[in-house]
């Protein structure tokens, strides 16, 4: 799949290997790029180096959880319009405020 020619690079983020395996075949058959991180830390430093053009992310992982990946993308003014989708099977109005006051542009 393409936008204006260029090709669509979705990061996924999830610390689940099944999980981000199934997500990363379901994107691949529609035509994106898929690159994987394990944790909001390896994102991060995969963005630094492949700027993707979105980030899909779990929220509950280890070292770095996809609410604090969340606000580190949206703080950052080169990064601030990259879109963010949290995923989780939390489904607490809580959550969904949290996901909505770290900039997650869906949750």
């Amino acid at each position: 799949m393409k936008k204006n020619d260029q090709k669509i690079e979705i990061l996924v983020v999830e610390d689940s290997a099944t999980q981000a395996e199934q997500l990363g075949y379901i994107l691949e058959q529609q035509g994106y790029t898929v690159l994987m991180a394990r944790n909001g830390r390896e994102a991060l430093e995969i963005i630094s180096s492949s700027l993707p053009t979105m980030v899909i992310s779990d929220i509950i992982m280890p070292d770095m959880d996809g609410y604090t990946l969340c606000k580190k993308i949206k703080s950052d003014e080169n990064l601030k319009n990259m879109p963010i989708i949290l995923l989780t099977s939390l489904g607490d109005a809580e959550d969904v405020l949290k996901g909505l006051a770290c900039g997650a542009d869906n949750l």
